[in-house]
């Protein structure tokens, strides 16, 4: 895990969202991408450099060439954060948020994005789902959302949140957490909330020992944790352990499926104070056929 991506609209979230990233990246030995995402298509985006000559050059072009322009000057800004020990490079993008931030991820092999979210969602968002939620549901690389300045100690404690009664988890996903667990050098403890009245968890504590070894930790605890909300679990055993970060596998689906099952990823993010990372099994499956 090295290569980190932070899409930024140039707001305060944004920028902690970069001051975490540049943190993540000096912990881990990695590099910062800035990137601000445009609704124009990429070819056009060359025209900030005067790479393109254009011919016949519309006012809304030349009001996307001057927008561009006065924002290529903000990533510079950025990319002045720059040091030997954590690279940092800021580009403009084209194609819109979600489509370019999935060619982005792709074409560059991001291994792992940073994004602010504010925690609230529009009438409008209620049917598309604010940008962290949409990357969530549609990109297959682990994504860490904050919603504020983050206090910049090691990461050494994180709680994966994981179901073995009603879940079934992708083989795929284990290098994947693996890698991202062994990067930080953290203790995992791998917490599955259950109601007062599930019996079995006794073997269950024994499954949540084997899933830790499927993925290959060793630095790890396992527990089980009762409680009528798996949120509020969550939330409880994090703050019991003083933990600096909470990971979570999701299921989360776009489209019709939005409406039927809202995926605890997405509605966790919106409310935990903590750093939430994120890993879409479902997107990450289907990247890798």
């Amino acid at each position: 895990m090295k290569r980190i991506l932070v899409p930024t609209d140039f707001s305060k979230l944004s920028e902690q969202a970069v001051d975490y990233a540049i943190f993540i990246a000096k912990q881990i030995g990695g590099s910062v991408q800035v990137v601000h995402f445009v609704d124009i298509p990429t070819e056009e985006v060359t025209l900030v450099t005067g790479d393109t000559q254009i011919v016949d050059t519309t006012e809304e072009t030349l009001y996307n060439i001057q927008l561009m322009q006065s924002n290529k000057y903000k990533l510079e800004r950025i990319a002045d954060k720059s040091t030997k020990a954590v690279p940092i490079s800021a580009d403009i993008y084209g194609n819109g948020f979600l489509k370019g931030t999935k060619k982005y991820v792709d074409f560059f092999d991001i291994d792992l994005i940073v994004i602010g979210t504010t925690g609230e969602e529009s009438i409008q968002e209620y049917f598309s789902g604010n940008h962290t939620e949409q990357l969530i549901e549609t990109v297959g690389v682990p994504i860490v959302s904050i919603k504020g300045p983050i206090e910049q100690t090691p990461i050494k404690e994180i709680v994966l949140g994981v179901d073995l009664v009603d879940e079934e988890y992708e083989e795929e996903v284990y290098p994947v957490l693996k890698d991202i667990f062994e990067s930080f050098g953290a203790r995992v403890h791998l917490v599955n909330v259950v109601r007062d009245s599930e019996p079995g968890q006794p073997t269950l504590a024994m499954s949540l020992d084997a899933f830790a070894r499927k993925i290959g930790l060793k630095n790890y605890e396992v527990s089980i944790l009762q409680n009528p909300s798996d949120e509020e679990g969550l939330e409880y055993y994090a703050s019991h352990v003083n933990a600096d970060m909470v990971a979570l596998i999701s299921d989360a689906r776009t489209g019709i499926f939005r409406f039927t099952q809202l995926s605890f990823a997405s509605h966790l993010s919106k409310t935990i104070d903590l750093p939430l990372l994120s890993l879409n099994q479902r997107r990450l499956h289907q990247s890798k056929k």
